[in-house]
């Protein structure tokens, strides 16, 4: 899940039903580009860095907010 462990259900985490919770925090320049240049990529400069920023892959081929069409298009 994505989202902070005080905003699920209760039932989800009483004892018993949440095996494990892990936290990713957001890191550092200098801990980000260590893992970036582990794995070859390149990072824009910033204040610090998710991991998600760190591992999205850019678009190909056009824009992701490009309306798409149903049907036929005329």
């Amino acid at each position: 899940m994505n989202c902070p462990i005080e905003k699920l259900d209760p039932a989800i985490v009483r004892p018993g039903r949440l095996l494990a919770c892990r936290e990713f925090k957001r890191l550092n320049p200098e801990q980000a580009q260590m893992l970036a240049a582990a794995k070859g990529l390149n990072l824009p400069e910033q204040a610090d860095y998710s991991l998600a920023e760190i591992y999205r892959q850019p678009v190909i081929g056009g824009s992701p907010t490009t309306p798409k069409t149903l049907g036929f298009a005329a």
